[in-house]
């Protein structure tokens, strides 16, 4: 079902029945090419004209109010109001103010070769680039940028920015779609709030002013402050600060660009602007603040869920089950010195060892010259009685 929203006179008029589900189906399986994009002004004095559509083609109107015909069918248009219509329709303007002006796209639809058959069969019965039907959006002005992108990129010769261009003129059916399937379900104005934090969380980085917020939700500055204030305790300008905080933040953490680009990307002049109200909001400024959440961010480069330390687990597999290494007994590791002190009775049997060999060394010296005479059992005796008995008490148990 499309319907015609008159904004002024408050009313809802049924001038086509269609299947809008079928519409959008086809919509999504067509292969679009996009003929022309004009921007034209049209004068009164050019009333009782006749043009004839050379392909399907969307009007949607700037400024001014006039009455037309599209094949016999009476249209009053006026302020952003969209009207469609098929290949070979004819438009005459019946009444108009003194200067009208508006955007005209004419394009070509068809479907691919590879279409199944009850899309075909849609297509057949209800050919949905050829009906001709008019509506003023909720909400006029995404639509308007994307028309006015449209034609400023189209007017270029590259082949990107012809693609750029089917790439918005997408966006731009979406857009129109999604509003035409918000009139056909609602059949009321949809909540101006509503409307107007959708707006701001899609052109959070644009140029903003209460008054032209207003105007894109069909409401008025005063009325959208007290509805920010009273249903979420803040105002307009805060609430598009609390998006591009949480934009910038996202950006600051997930990529490396710099303050610069993040500015632009969120709707500032510069870094310097962003770094001020990034440190007002969070009350620290960017840098220190992505230093701060990578500093605390610990394991960074963990290897995997498991692991609790870069090398290996803390309990690896083993390749046998009844293996014996003292670190899978829970004997914990060895260390690389070991600081054992020798016990005191030891220290002094080294020593009298040592002594005892002076002597006897020094015995040998003074002999050596009486043919090396032997030591005298009795020494030999003493000796080993001494030993035996420090060797004794040393002994454990």
């Amino acid at each position: 079902m499309i319907i015609n929203y008159n904004r002024n006179k408050k009313t809802l008029e049924l001038i086509l029945i269609m299947n809008l589900k079928d519409h959008m189906l086809l919509w999504n399986h067509a292969l679009i090419e996009i003929i022309d994009i004009r921007h034209t002004f049209q004068r009164s004095g050019d009333l009782n004209s006749h043009y004839q559509l050379p392909s399907s083609a969307f009007l949607l109107i700037i400024n001014g109010k006039a009455e037309i015909l599209i094949d016999e069918v009476p249209h009053e248009i006026s302020n952003f109001h969209i009207l469609h219509g098929g290949k070979g329709m004819n438009i005459q303007f019946l009444r108009m103010d003194e200067l009208l002006e508006y955007y005209l796209i004419l394009y070509k639809a068809n479907l691919s070769l590879a279409s199944r058959n009850n899309l075909k069969a849609i297509m057949e019965h209800n050919n949905p680039f050829n009906l001709q039907y008019g509506f003023t959006p909720t909400s006029p002005l995404p639509l308007f940028d994307k028309m006015e992108n449209m034609f400023t990129d189209w007017s270029k010769t590259g082949i990107l920015d012809r693609l750029y261009v089917k790439t918005l003129f997408y966006q731009w059916i979406y857009e129109m779609l999604r509003q035409l399937h918000t009139l056909e379900t609602q059949l009321i104005q949809p909540d101006p709030l509503d409307q107007a934090i959708r707006y701001m969380q899609t052109y959070y980085k644009e140029t903003f002013s209460l008054e032209k917020l207003a105007k894109a939700v069909n409401s008025s500055p005063r009325t959208l402050s007290r509805l920010f204030r009273t249903q979420l305790q803040t105002s307009p300008a805060q609430y598009l600060i609390n998006i591009r905080m949480e934009k910038s933040k996202i950006l600051l953490l997930n990529t490396e660009a710099s303050l610069h680009d993040i500015a632009i990307a969120v709707g500032y002049p510069d870094g310097y602007y962003l770094g001020k109200m990034f440190k007002k909001y969070y009350g620290i400024s960017p840098v220190r603040y992505k230093n701060k959440v990578i500093t605390h961010s610990s394991w960074r480069d963990m290897p995997s869920q498991g692991a609790q330390i870069d090398i290996a687990r803390t309990q690896p597999l083993r390749y046998i089950d009844y293996d014996n290494h003292y670190q899978y007994n829970g004997e914990g590791e060895l260390p690389m010195f070991r600081n054992a002190k020798p016990s005191l009775l030891l220290t002094l049997l080294l020593c009298f060892t040592i002594v005892l060999s002076a002597c006897s060394t020094g015995t040998t010296n003074s002999n050596a010259s009486s043919n090396r005479k032997p030591t005298p059992p009795q020494q030999k005796q003493v000796q080993g009685q001494i030993q035996t008995k420090l060797l004794s008490k040393h002994k454990p148990g």
